[in-house]
């Protein structure tokens, strides 16, 4: 009789319990996004789900699944109970009114569900920039402090989210500079171009804080406006690809015919590097039997140069092929932060068909 009361007991407690709730879901480490979540009874017949607004406006991003399944929308979704994620960065005592549209099995007619909602107080965007957002994982791996280091990140989203905004990089409530190093669009083939938006890809640099082995999280969001850009944390000199450029610490003068590094001077060492036949930097080059060696110091000029100025990082790039040996195209670029006492250098050698090199 007791094993009989307990069982009651629970079967009562089951046939009251409130059913899944809907909630807002902040960022972590481990699940890196903002969520508005709400469940969906779908019945007595299929449906089909046309698209959510979200305060009136369209809002593409966001999935359903059945028991911890993400469901192919494409599809009619038979009766059962679902899960809805609207993957959108959410401001905290916000009210919200989303409107689930949707047809069902054997109707042209298409109906609408309204969800309204309110935010909590705590855990939302430190802006008002809603919608678009991109959460980043920044780990120092090695045990070494890190002060103002600049870092690069990548981020690429539909360009009707971005066009007449400005991106805005947070480390909790706290702004970071940034400077846009490139931004590229891109057009979808034409067999997809009618589900698959153009695309703009932005590459950016900011300084970064870290102690050893921490963890951070990085909130990209897109608003009005924005911060200025900034000004440039190097004086240059020169023209062309023979310039001169200079910050805190380092002078890297490039030569005038190939652009190749030519003069290190360290201001805080009182150093000068130099070389009394030629560049400091000749490399990379190409030697073939019967034909002079064909380095990089050879362009002249090179067949593109492009350069980069921002309040982080000056970056020099140049490409083409090879001087005499066309068949090799190289790419030399050079990179410089407005605070470090060095710079880098990266070097590519693309081969386009078989040759007979020594070197």
């Amino acid at each position: 009789m007791k094993k009989l009361s307990g069982l009651l007991v629970f079967l009562l407690l089951a046939a009251f319990l409130p059913a899944e709730q809907p909630s807002f879901q902040s960022p972590t480490f481990e699940q890196h996004y903002y969520r508005i979540v709400f469940p969906l009874e779908v019945g007595p017949d299929s449906w089909t789900i046309k698209g959510i607004k979200i305060n009136g406006k369209d809002w593409g991003t966001f999935f359903v699944f059945q028991a911890g399944e993400s469901q192919n929308l494409r599809k009619p979704l038979p009766p059962e109970n679902y899960t809805v994620e609207v993957d959108y960065a959410w401001r905290s005592g916000q009210k919200y009114q989303l409107a689930l549209f949707y047809q069902r099995e054997g109707s042209a007619e298409v109906e609408k569900k309204v969800i309204p909602l309110k935010a909590p107080d705590k855990g939302g965007i430190p802006t008002e920039a809603e919608g678009f957002y991109r959460v980043f994982r920044a780990v120092e791996p090695v045990g070494m402090e890190r002060k103002g280091e600049i870092c690069e990140l990548t981020v690429t989203a539909a360009k009707e989210l971005l066009t007449g905004r400005e991106l805005a990089l947070f480390e909790g409530k706290k702004q970071i500079p940034l400077q846009v190093l490139a931004c590229r669009e891109a057009s979808p083939p034409e067999k997809v171009a009618a589900t698959h938006p153009v695309t703009l890809t932005y590459r950016l640099a900011f300084p970064l804080d870290l102690k050893p082995y921490q963890k951070k999280l990085l909130l990209l969001l897109s608003q009005e406006g924005g911060q200025p850009a900034g000004e440039s944390g190097f004086v240059i000199t020169g023209e062309g690809v023979g310039k001169t450029i200079k910050n805190k610490c380092l002078s890297l003068e490039f030569h005038p015919q190939s652009g190749q590094l030519n003069i290190i001077e360290n201001f805080q060492q009182g150093i000068r590097l130099f070389n009394k036949v030629g560049v400091l930097h000749w490399n990379p080059g190409v030697f073939i039997p019967g034909i002079a060696w064909d380095h990089s110091f050879n362009w002249n000029p090179p067949p593109s140069f492009e350069e980069m100025v921002g309040r982080y990082l000056y970056i020099s790039t140049r490409r083409g092929p090879l001087q005499r040996i066309k068949e090799v195209k190289l790419e030399v670029r050079y990179i410089l932060g407005a605070e470090t006492p060095y710079f880098i250098s990266e070097t590519m050698l693309t081969v386009k068909r078989d040759l007979a090199v020594s070197a």
